[in-house]
């Protein structure tokens, strides 16, 4: 309003938070929804089963992003 030029740091930053909370999209949906699924909780090393799944969640998100970036990786070559 005053004319001036915004401050381009606060793009940055909303973009690094952009960034960081797309890994924990696809963790933290799952164990939103990992009441509904027995396996999850009921299991003798539930905790396990639910990093493991955690872990996958986060490669899962890392494909995507690396895809749509075009970037390359050791499984995947990129668009």
């Amino acid at each position: 309003r005053a004319g001036q030029a915004p401050d381009p740091i606060h793009g940055k930053r909303g973009k690094q938070r952009s960034v960081h909370n797309t890994y924990f999209t696809l963790p933290v949906l799952f164990a939103m929804l990992s009441n509904h699924y027995s396996m999850t909780y009921s299991a003798p090393h539930n905790w396990i089963v639910l990093l493991c799944i955690m872990a996958a969640g986060a490669l899962i998100r890392q494909f995507f992003v690396l895809r749509h970036k075009g970037g390359y990786n050791w499984w995947y070559p990129g668009i």
